[in-house]
């Protein structure tokens, strides 16, 4: 029943231009619980008033109340500290296509809730009457202005709006959010005790918001120090060598740096706002480093940002114009990289400078769960580009327990590192060296890497990983793990997790190619694997 289950809702389908689907285990709930609150709406007969009296048409206060009802848990599945969250172990993120479904929904039978408004009483006395219902109290004015907020929360929600400009996106989406709420409140008054609804709605992001800032406060040593500053650390190209934009951009990177009080396990992320930046905009970043051994001390906790537009450019510009170098600077300059075809020809290799400056930070977190791999036999990691980030501390944090004899089950590792520049990889060397150097140890390792640039030759200062990196290709993903599952099966192994990271088209082909060997689990054709199990985040490469 496990494997028929995860067959099912770990599949993706594939994109439709631009269109984007979930998975089917999301699609599944979503379109269930629409399709009855749809039903539930229109089954009840009648719609409008039989008789010319004053009062709202029955179908317009059943969605009116529908609609309230789904304030508060529109609300608590947008916020990153909610009860669902609690209740569930489902960590906020994997909560936001639920909250999208239902806001939509909302609008939805928002519009139903409106139209018999309008047909009713100007079917019963025309525009006349139509205009005195509308004129007889705010009520009507303040749904007009609700209706028009609500649009405007949803449409610019879509994926083609949010990637135009993100920033302005989220604040856009609490401005409109708050105005929304304010408008409902005069609007349905305490009608039915729908009101009810939507305190409820703003006591549960009272909480989120006092929660968060506790933690804030906690993370950031407001309490034991005067502010929270971090080291930026910016590696690009030194001036005067020409790179086109798609080099650039593999070369330029902000590593953050900090000490704090908090405790993380691996995989999880934070969010961070910088308020000489921008003090308005808080961006998920995951967690690359472990928390310190001790408990109740500080813990270093390090960051690798890839620079975009936005916030990040506007970061790795503030740590550029530092003055100050970094101490280090010579170990970076050891890295060379031959750039275009062109510098190749000409032998040109591209040094990389470091910058450290300081800056104030306010951090929000941790978030995330995931299952931790030691309780499956064969672990297979499957990382694009920077998501590395996310499945290098799982897998550092599962051999140093294996070397302490801690109870660790899993015998067997499988790393697949792509990456459209091999940049990235000497980015992370520091935490990349570890599960290199594990090799031989309790468990067995095996490292696939892959560069899709034919021109990403970067010196390594390990020689091995200059004979292990595949330049220019990228893995047949469904193939090998196809085969992953066989040999884990071969080799009498019954569980196996896999955990990816990366671009939606690396995590997408990953869960379709665990959700297809749930089939085969089914028929016993992987021999004695009976159990995979899918840990998927979304990142870019």
């Amino acid at each position: 029943m496990i494997a028929i289950r995860r067959g099912i809702v770990y599949y993706t389908p594939p994109d439709i231009g631009f269109i984007r689907f979930p998975t089917m285990g999301a699609i599944l709930v979503i379109f269930s619980f629409c399709l009855s609150i749809v039903v539930w709406a229109f089954s009840i007969k009648p719609y409008y008033r039989l008789t010319r009296e004053w009062g709202g048409p029955p179908l317009s206060i059943r969605t009116g109340m529908m609609g309230a009802g789904l304030v508060p848990f529109i609300v608590c599945l947008a916020v990153k500290v909610n009860p669902i969250s609690f209740l569930t172990g489902i960590s906020h993120d994997k909560l936001q296509v639920f909250h999208q479904w239902l806001t939509r929904l909302f609008l939805f039978l928002s519009v139903v809730h409106t139209i018999p408004f309008i047909y009713q009483p100007n079917k019963e006395g025309g525009s006349k009457n139509l205009h005195a219902y509308y004129m007889s109290s705010t009520r009507y004015s303040s749904g007009t202005a609700a209706l028009v907020l609500l649009f405007l929360i949803v449409a610019p929600a879509t994926r083609f709006f949010r990637q135009k400009s993100y920033e302005f996106f989220v604040i856009q989406h609490i401005v409109t959010s708050i105005g929304l709420l304010a408008c409902l409140i005069v609007h349905v008054r305490q009608t039915l005790n729908s009101h009810l609804w939507l305190w409820a709605a703003i006591a549960i992001w009272a909480f989120s918001i006092t929660a968060r800032t506790c933690l804030v406060i906690f993370s950031s040593e407001f309490v034991f120090a005067k502010r929270a500053e971090l080291n930026v650390q910016s590696l690009a190209c030194t001036a005067g060598v020409s790179l086109d934009a798609e080099e650039q951009r593999d070369v330029e990177l902000v590593r953050i740096s900090m000490s704090t009080p908090l405790r993380w396990k691996p995989g999880q992320h934070i969010y961070m706002r910088f308020p000489s930046i921008s003090p308005l905009q808080s961006h998920p970043f995951t967690i690359v480093s472990l928390p310190g051994h001790v408990q109740n001390c500080s813990s270093e906790m390090t960051l690798f940002i890839r620079v975009y537009d936005g916030m990040t450019k506007n970061l790795f510009k503030c740590a550029r114009a530092s003055e100050t170098k970094n101490l280090e600077e010579g170990r970076f300059d050891d890295h060379t990289r031959a750039g275009s075809p062109q510098s190749q020809k000409n032998g040109i290799h591209v040094p990389l400078s470091a910058h450290t400056t300081r800056i104030l930070a306010l951090v929000d977190g941790p978030y995330g769960r995931t299952n931790d791999p030691a309780i499956y036999e064969s672990a297979t990691f499957v990382a694009g580009g920077s998501g590395a980030g996310f499945v290098l501390p799982l897998i550092n944090n599962l051999v140093r327990r294996a070397r302490k004899d801690e109870l660790v089950l899993t015998k067997r590792i499988h790393f697949v590192w792509v990456a459209r520049s091999s940049n990235i990889m000497n980015w992370m060397m520091e935490y990349f060296t570890e599960v290199l150097d594990a090799r031989g140890g309790p468990i067995d390792i095996v490292i696939s890497l892959y560069s899709s640039s034919p021109d990403a030759t970067l010196k390594f200062e390990r020689e091995e990983l200059n004979t292990m990196v595949n330049f220019g290709r990228r893995p047949d993903l469904p193939r090998m793990l196809a085969h992953e599952f066989a040999e884990a099966g071969n080799l009498g192994l019954s569980s196996m997790g896999v955990y990816t990271c990366g671009p939606r088209r690396v995590t997408q082909t990953v869960g379709n190619a665990v959700a297809s060997v749930q089939w085969q689990i089914l028929k016993g054709a992987v021999g004695s694997l009976k159990e995979v199990k899918l840990e998927s985040e979304y990142g870019e490469m």
